[in-house]
């Protein structure tokens, strides 16, 4: 039988939890009263990499900042390095996705890591480390994005895992995309349903 709480400790877990109530709510006024921006996307086509023999490709959209923040660059780099295409060649079948749809997609997910971790404590007195930063000017840390192979006539996921070594090697990847405490994680799976297939850091 578990220990009784003295009254004490019984007003300091309410306390707790009016603590982090308020703050919900003061973080739920502020997104109401500055709303974000809607994203600019583009609107791209990624080959399927589960069925090789097929000349499939599903439509998909993704968002601008995380295809410059992907190569630390213009839009048309980020495509590219990510094997996706600005048009669909001509006679493959076209699947558009859309948000919820539960198609297994290959994708590169990754954050900018900071040199200093940072450490803090909420207002309910959770301890939260931070070992990321804003990834240069595009305003957030956080990124994913399709990941295809594209230009080569016979490919499997090992292709996949090959170039996105390659991506994760380059210089201007660990310095600027990475970052020092960053990772960048290769994933197969749609919404939180995913298996990772390869890691790496800066």
């Amino acid at each position: 039988m578990g220990r009784t709480r003295s009254s004490y400790e019984l007003q300091e877990l309410l306390d707790k939890a009016k603590r982090r109530e308020a703050e919900l709510e003061k973080r739920r006024i502020e997104k109401i009263r500055n709303p974000q921006p809607t994203p600019a996307t583009a609107t791209l086509f990624y080959r399927d990499l589960l069925q090789p023999n097929k000349n499939l490709f599903y439509q998909v959209e993704v968002r601008e900042r995380a295809l410059q923040a992907f190569v630390s660059g213009s839009l048309t780099a980020g495509r590219d390095k990510a094997g996706l295409l600005a048009d669909a060649p001509e006679g493959a079948t076209i699947i558009e996705l859309t948000k919820g749809s539960k198609i297994a997609l290959l994708k590169v997910k990754w954050f900018y890591g900071d040199a200093s971790v940072s450490v803090s404590t909420t207002s309910w007195g959770t301890v939260v480390r931070k070992p990321y930063d804003v990834q240069g000017s595009y305003v957030q840390s956080h990124f994913s994005i399709p990941f295809s192979v594209k230009g080569q006539q016979n490919f499997t996921i090992n292709t996949a895992v090959q170039k996105f070594e390659e991506w994760a090697a380059e210089e201007g990847t660990k310095n600027n995309v990475i970052g020092v405490n960053g990772r960048a994680e290769l994933i197969m799976g749609y919404g939180n349903q995913y298996t990772t297939l390869a890691r790496a850091t800066a």
